[in-house]
């Protein structure tokens, strides 16, 4: 399945594409960092998923970072 159709069937949940290859689950999100100019999503899990440029502005819309 391609990424986009997946993200089709995703449409209405609470989560957020946040890399071209990266789709969360706001509810899995545990902290939003910024280091070196660079942001990334620490998951309850204990992942990192990066953020990058292009997704960005969505990532402060839902208010994770300012």
């Amino acid at each position: 399945m391609r990424f986009a159709d997946v993200l089709e069937e995703l449409e209405g949940l609470s989560g957020l594409r946040v890399q071209r290859s990266h789709w969360v689950n706001q509810t899995a999100i545990e902290s939003a960092h910024k280091a070196g100019g660079k942001i990334t999503l620490t998951l309850k899990n204990g992942s990192t998923v990066p953020v990058s440029r292009s997704y960005l502005a969505d990532v402060r819309k839902a208010g994770l970072i300012k």
